[in-house]
């Protein structure tokens, strides 16, 4: 019966295993009928998002090079994708073998060459200072070649340099440049899209350091968005997953938590074509640490294991040093003390064992689960767990107390049954007469989204600067009543509704201001009324909130920066 079992298996396997051989060379036959440039066009274009097609195609592309020029072309793409998706030594084989061809002569394709073995010392050796010197040897080259480009490529990759070493200023500065260089230059998707992702996360960043700048956190949503559009327009699924992951990321450090919750779901379905796992754990990661914050402990704790692999298998080491901690949070907001502490410990443990020999990863550790901080909670943990114990034991003696009490009184107080009958009816009545009091009744889930998606239209289409959006008056433009939608903005935008529309407002009037020159010169007092507001004084205090810069302040900043990039 073994036997017969095995022979089964065999015989299933063996074909399966010929259709895979046999569907990779249909594939590379299929590709033989394409130029050379044909060929590393659809390389560009595949190259990101399915690493062993690309492969194939970068092969057949290889077979079709027939002059020199051609053969630089294949050697420099294989040393790129051997950097992301190979091995070290074929990197820097196909880098050192195309360097043999060019390095007696200072052409373009000597600078492509340099700018390839800044990447290699940048992405695999991590030697920032080599990456550097090569990158400004190949910025030399094309600047001489006034190859347009090439330049505004090696520029970006000095930007992530910068970026890499915290030196944020100078990263930013750079981006900036490039990316009015590109809003004019005909340059590739890739470099555009690298160029905005680049942008988003180094403002993000940024941020980081500087909570208390609002603008930044605009700045990074600003580009993401518009890296996201440029990505739809493309197709580019993984791009898009990744930029709504991002814009979701920005949106839960706004506290914007149903905007949040909307990104996470759109790049867990985009991610669904192109199954990159890490995608798929860093939004179930912070769908959890959104409800988390909405106090839905349950839904919190389901994502975030959801999130790790670990959780299912214990051989897989956790991804995020921070996911034990937020689950002792987790378990303390839904009151379970016990698993609070076991989270809380495991959290040290982890920790300890992940960053103890390692003193530059130790450093990057959020500050919020430093070692200290985490034993430190665990006492607290530990110590409301034993009062709370204390008082369970307390309450259970203090109601077997009360039992005997009540026992021994029953059979002295026999008597007094038909006046302890009545009080008991009173009570009894009086407990009926709370139960009949009406109970505000929670919104429906489906009405819920609808006010929420229309929230969501209202804001995109900048109803909110009308004076006279009043709370009555937003709640009969959607269809609804105050009350519903007062406790909608309150639990999903996590403010009043003054505060929700004067926030929308002074949003509305930073982005104009910034790219609307002729509007700064405007009285504040028209800028004022063009953004919702009856005159200038609550404007500006609400600017002032916000931003914690007043407007006129903010247009002398603008003007000032404008007035030294011409």
């Amino acid at each position: 019966m073994k036997n017969a079992v095995f022979l089964l298996f065999i015989y299933i396997l063996i074909p399966l295993f010929c259709y895979s051989q046999t569907t990779t060379q249909i594939e590379s036959d299929s590709l033989a009928k394409y130029s050379f440039k044909q060929l590393a066009n659809k390389y560009e274009s595949i190259r990101n998002t399915n690493s062993t097609i690309a492969k194939i195609y970068l092969d057949k592309l290889y077979s079709k090079a027939n002059n020199r020029k051609e053969k630089i072309t294949v050697y420099l793409k294989m040393c790129h994708h051997e950097i992301l998706y190979g091995t070290e030594e074929k990197a820097f084989s196909y880098i050192e073998s195309v360097y043999d061809m060019v390095k007696n002569e200072e052409s373009i394709e000597l600078a492509y060459v340099y700018e390839k073995k800044g990447y290699y010392y940048y992405y695999i050796k991590r030697d920032f200072d080599k990456a550097l010197s090569y990158y400004l040897k190949a910025l030399s080259i094309a600047e001489d070649k006034q190859d347009k480009i090439l330049i505004i490529k090696i520029e970006h990759k000095i930007a992530a340099l910068y970026y890499t070493l915290g030196e944020l200023d100078k990263a930013l500065k750079t981006f900036n440049l490039l990316y009015k260089k590109i809003e004019v230059a005909a340059v590739s998707y890739n470099l555009r899209i690298g160029i905005l992702k680049s942008l988003g996360n180094a403002y993000l960043r940024k941020h980081s350091f500087y909570k208390e700048q609002k603008a930044l956190l605009d700045s990074s949503y600003f580009f993401r968005q518009k890296g996201l559009q440029l990505a739809i327009q493309e197709k580019d699924q993984n791009t898009i997953a990744y930029l709504e992951q991002s814009l979701g990321i920005s949106s839960f450090i706004k506290e914007n938590y149903a905007t949040a919750l909307t990104h996470f779901n759109n790049s867990l379905k985009a991610n669904e074509v192109i199954n990159v796992k890490k995608i798929f754990q860093g939004n179930y990661f912070y769908k959890g640490k959104v409800f988390l914050r909405l106090k839905q402990a349950d839904s919190a704790i389901y994502y975030i294991k959801k999130s790790e692999p670990f959780f299912k298998d214990s051989s897989k080491k956790l991804n995020q040093p921070s996911t034990y901690s937020l689950l002792s949070e987790c378990y303390e907001q839904k009151g379970d003390l016990i698993n609070a502490v076991k989270y809380a410990k495991l959290a040290v443990v982890y920790t300890e064992q992940l960053y103890s020999g390692n003193e530059k990863i130790k450093g990057s550790i959020d500050q919020k689960y430093t070692l200290p901080k985490l034993e430190k909670r665990i006492q607290k943990l530990e110590k409301t767990l034993e009062n709370t114990s204390k008082k369970k034991t307390a309450w259970y003696i203090f109601s077997l107390v009360l039992i005997v009490s009540l026992i021994l009184g029953y059979l002295f107080f026999r008597r007094r049954e038909q006046k302890n009958n009545a009080s008991f009816q009173k009570l009894l009545n009086e407990t009926k007469e709370n139960n009949s009091n009406p109970v505000k009744k929670a919104i429906p889930e489906e009405q819920t989204q609808q006010i929420l998606d229309a929230l969501e239209k209202f804001e995109r289409d900048h109803l909110y600067i009308e004076q006279n959006c009043t709370l009555s008056f937003l709640a009969k433009e959607l269809n609804t009543n105050t009350a519903y939608l007062s406790n909608i903005i309150n639990v999903y935008k996590n403010q009043s509704y003054t505060t929700y529309i004067n926030k929308l407002r002074i949003q509305y009037s930073v982005k104009r201001l910034k790219e609307d020159t002729r509007f700064r010169a405007y009285t504040i007092e028209f800028i004022a009324k063009e953004c919702g507001f009856k005159n200038a004084k609550p404007f500006s205090r609400a600017f002032k909130k916000v931003t914690n810069i007043y407007p006129s302040t903010f247009i002398k900043n603008l003007n000032k920066i404008d007035s030294q990039g011409n």
